[in-house]
């Protein structure tokens, strides 16, 4: 007699059956995982453009100087 908390017995080579709840929660990972991505991609390319600024508010400042 098998246990409730063993492992069912599965065939070599056989993928495990999945439910629909779990598909949906997997789906829903995957989901808030792209999200973050996203975001977290966005905030790179801002800093960046933040960056980008600065070096050019700076090259300028020092072109001003170097004129006078």
């Amino acid at each position: 007699m098998r246990g409730f908390l063993m492992r069912s017995r599965r065939k070599p080579g056989k993928r495990q059956t999945i439910t629909w709840q779990q598909m949906r929660q997997q789906l829903e990972r995957q989901q808030v995982q792209q999200k973050r991505q996203q975001q977290e991609r966005l905030v790179q390319q801002l800093e960046l453009e933040q960056q980008e600024q600065r070096l050019l508010l700076f090259c300028r400042k020092r072109t001003e100087q170097q004129q006078r």
